[in-house]
């Protein structure tokens, strides 16, 4: 009857297909060649992402060398292609590096080095006022006020008086070798020109660092704005005493 009713439907019923489709269990011995080809499959991944997260002392390996790799120098190494024994090489006399000409003394240093006919000797002078690239607007003084804020306030104070935060401390514990910043309101320093106080924030003055480091030209010249700026708006004061802590 059973036999019937498959014999019937001209489709096999799923037990059929289950039964007559199943393929016959595999040997034990090829069920372990399997499990060791996945394991020795699975260890290079394994190894690849373990070393990606690893700190090495050795180079890792390159297959494209692209000119990654090729003889050359290091640094005070000796060659024997000169004459002087030295790789290193020095560059031409009157090279000057890309942007850094600086040939307007005016921008770049804020003085002149002048001849005196008469005397026969050099003569510094400073110059007056902006240079022409610099354009005296709103814009400048707000960056200036950002970069005295910066770099000048911690001695100096935000109103140029020379009583930064700096200088309280050292007046209120006693620094005895601490010497007091020039207030920037003073007459004295308002009668320097323009390019003496760009001078003074590039090179420094006395135990006043130099600040061409932090600074640019641009900045540099903003800052002297700024300072002008403060002058005109502050009257007069006397310079800071050590003893008042002002």
């Amino acid at each position: 009857m059973r036999r019937y009713h498959e014999e019937r439907f001209p489709f096999p019923s799923p037990l059929r297909l289950q039964r007559e489709l199943r393929l016959p269990r595999p040997p034990a011995w090829m069920i372990a060649a399997l499990l060791v080809l996945l394991i020795v499959a699975a260890i290079p991944p394994v190894i690849l992402l373990v070393q990606r997260g690893r700190i090495s002392p050795f180079p890792r390996i390159q297959p494209l060398q692209d000119m990654a790799n090729q003889p050359r120098y290091g640094p005070q190494a000796a060659s024997t292609a000169f004459a002087d024994g030295r790789a290193m090489r020095l560059p031409p006399p009157g090279t000057v590096a890309r942007g850094r000409l600086a040939i307007d003394d005016h921008y770049f240093r804020g003085f002149a080095i002048r001849a005196q006919p008469q005397s026969g000797t050099q003569e510094l002078h400073f110059f007056d006022g902006l240079p022409a690239q610099i354009k005296p607007d709103l814009e400048l003084l707000e960056r200036g006020r950002i970069a005295f804020n910066i770099a000048c306030v911690v001695c100096h104070g935000e109103d140029g008086t020379g009583r930064g935060p700096l200088h309280v401390w050292a007046v209120q514990n006693n620094q005895a070798r601490w010497v007091p910043p020039t207030s920037l309101l003073s007459n004295e320093v308002r009668e320097r020109p323009d390019g003496h106080l760009y001078n003074t924030i590039r090179q420094g003055i006395r135990n006043m660092p130099p600040h061409a480091d932090q600074l640019d030209v641009h900045d540099r010249w903003a800052t002297v704005a700024y300072i002008r700026h403060l002058q005109a708006t502050v009257a007069p004061g006397p310079p800071t005493s050590p003893a008042s802590g002002e």
